[in-house]
């Protein structure tokens, strides 16, 4: 039975889900994984939970997960639904958040909605008297792999074109600087920096929207590699409405922009 969370509508038994911009299919894996979260909104999920329901009988890897719900979080906005999200606890696990729950809602009579509707169109109208350029920006989700195999996800906008950098808690902690040299409708060309404490790597790379680069670090003992992959997505700025504040830092902050 089809089951709903906010503008998001997701039918597992056909591996779809459907909002305003349109329906699409996703892997049965994926399509098991946001129906659990979306049947208890708001409850964390462990890895390990997510990993036995959705594959039941089955061994796999960390990555097969952290790639599923990478994928999961474009697909709400892929379908023209942004109040929903999933949201990274760190050494938690993951849950489905509603930016605006239905019971919060206010049923409105229809001719307050048109009043409000034609308000907003003329309101829009006026606003094109004067030179407005929406802020955009590029999102990047972030995945660090420790020598070790552990794993951290952060995200990280660059506004406009900006630099950007992200600290990430590791031990030695690393700094991740992230610089977009031209881009296209396709592509961006970056130039990456990655330091931690006595290492450093600084390398250009050319990667699509949507699309993996990765990032190779010497550990601080010169006996393996922090591994850092991420993906690089047009996302709206600021992204406050799809991180809250107190998991920035610890789960998938937002990194500030250097001029």
């Amino acid at each position: 039975m089809p089951q709903r969370i906010g503008g998001l509508e997701i039918r597992a038994e056909l591996n779809e889900i459907e909002g305003p911009s349109g329906t699409f299919r996703l892997e049965p894996q994926a399509v098991a994984v946001l129906d659990l979260l979306a049947s208890e909104a708001g409850r964390v999920w462990s890895r390990d939970e997510l990993m036995d329901r959705a594959w039941p009988g089955r061994v796999i890897s960390d990555a097969t997960l952290t790639g599923v719900i990478s994928r999961l979080r474009r697909a709400p906005a892929a379908a023209g639904v942004d109040d929903c999200r999933i949201e990274t606890l760190s050494k938690r696990g993951y849950r489905l958040v509603l930016d605006a729950s239905p019971a919060g809602r206010i049923a409105l009579p229809r001719l307050a909605i048109a009043f409000i509707v034609a308000v907003s169109v003329a309101l829009l109208l006026a606003s094109a008297l004067f030179v407005f350029r929406p802020s955009n920006a590029v999102r990047f989700d972030f995945e660090i792999v420790s020598p070790e195999g552990a794993r951290a996800e952060a995200a990280l906008w660059l506004r406009d074109g900006r630099e950007g950098a992200l600290m990430i808690d590791e031990n030695p902690p690393l700094r991740i600087h992230v610089r977009s040299v031209s881009q296209d409708r396709k592509q961006l060309r970056l130039r990456l920096k990655v330091r931690s404490l006595s290492h450093l790597v600084e390398m250009e790379q050319v990667v699509a929207f949507g699309e993996r680069g990765a990032v190779r670090l010497r550990s601080e003992d010169g006996q393996g590699h922090y591994l850092i992959h991420y993906v690089p997505v047009r996302a709206p700025f600021p992204p406050s409405a799809e991180i809250p504040q107190e998991n920035r830092i610890e789960s998938a902050g937002v990194a500030g922009t250097e001029q």
